[in-house]
């Protein structure tokens, strides 16, 4: 499996600040952002499902995780 890691993110969650980033682990980047969009509170206009990971790689993993780090603001 590999992991994908999108820095920051823009309309990632609803919260009141943007920016967030999230991590997939997955088979594949199609997967990955199927998975992003199965998981409750990312939105549809997540920049993730659209532009390309900031980085990825090759990890040891039997199952597809999703880490979501909802805020780059301040709260």
């Amino acid at each position: 499996m590999k992991i994908f890691i999108w820095n920051s993110v823009e309309c990632l969650t609803d919260n009141k600040h943007n920016g967030g980033g999230c991590a997939v682990v997955a088979n594949d980047l199609e997967a990955a952002r199927a998975a992003l969009l199965e998981t409750p509170g990312v939105l549809y206009c997540c920049d993730a499902l659209y532009d390309a990971p900031d980085w990825e790689a090759d990890v040891e993993s039997d199952e597809i995780k999703v880490f979501i780090f909802p805020d780059a603001g301040c709260c």
